[in-house]
């Protein structure tokens, strides 16, 4: 499934604090707890814009706020994407193939490791800067 987009960097578990689970999607649960680490590494600790319920439940799990001011957002449907970008939003998913429609990076699990996966140009302009930390382990796409 990843192979069109090259091998994401690998982040240890302990990183996000969620064992990692046998099956290639990141789980909800899994998503929050690297959205937290992401968010707070991008200076917007404690907020993200969601319009996923699902999501929105396990990102207050973890001690996150969901602020459609927030310069992150998660998105989980193509349209979801594609209206963060036009917000000027840095767009974080779970699936590569939102990057068609906008998304900046996507969390991905291959080989039961956590990766991120950057797409540069569609993370210009949004405003975030991503620390050093999080640049190393993102594979540029």
């Amino acid at each position: 499934m990843f192979q069109s987009y090259g091998k994401a960097l690998l982040i240890p578990a302990l990183i996000t604090g969620v064992p990692l689970r046998a099956t290639e999607a990141p789980t909800a649960e899994e998503l929050a707890a690297l959205l937290r680490v992401l968010t707070t590494q991008a200076g917007f600790a404690g907020r993200i814009a969601c319009r996923d319920l699902d999501m929105t439940v396990q990102l207050k799990k973890v001690g996150l706020s969901t602020d459609y001011r927030s310069s992150i957002a998660w998105a989980s449907t193509p349209d979801q994407a594609r209206a963060y970008k036009a917000e000027g939003k840095f767009v974080v998913c779970a699936d590569p193939i939102l990057f068609k429609d906008g998304a900046a990076m996507a969390i991905v699990r291959e080989k039961g490791q956590m990766g991120l996966m950057l797409h540069a140009v569609n993370a210009q302009g949004t405003g975030v800067t991503l620390s050093d930390t999080i640049l190393k382990v993102a594979k540029r796409v």
